[in-house]
């Protein structure tokens, strides 16, 4: 599976083949979808960077949110809590990772957890 990355220069490079005459649209289209992507695809987008920025915040705040209680907390419902999320995060994260190549996120928040227990 390519990277977003790769997938965006890839995309960019059948394009100018497509431009100067050396494939044909139709054998760029079938070279793309190998890789999953077309050339009518747009690449990352504002939107991928407020979600990696929000997934961030959200860590930090769970960070924030678990040293501030610390003490406050049984210990039962610390070692329950942590370790139940981060597997949970874990666990969908390689689930949707697994399957459409999107899990990433998940992951991250559960290095978050984990960081947090």
């Amino acid at each position: 599976m390519l990277s977003w990355m790769r997938k965006n220069l890839l995309r960019r490079e059948t394009r100018r083949w497509v431009d100067e005459g050396l494939v044909e649209p139709f054998q760029a289209e079938r070279i793309l979808n190998r890789y999953g992507t077309s050339l009518n695809d747009t690449g990352p987008s504002a939107l991928g960077l407020l979600t990696g920025l929000a997934g961030l915040f959200a860590g930090l705040a769970l960070l924030l949110l678990v040293s501030a209680n610390w003490e406050q907390l049984p210990r039962l419902a610390r070692f329950a809590g942590l370790v139940t999320l981060t597997a949970v995060l874990n666990g969908w994260g390689v689930l949707r990772l697994a399957r459409a190549g999107t899990g990433g996120g998940l992951l991250f928040l559960g290095g978050f957890a984990y960081g947090a227990s």
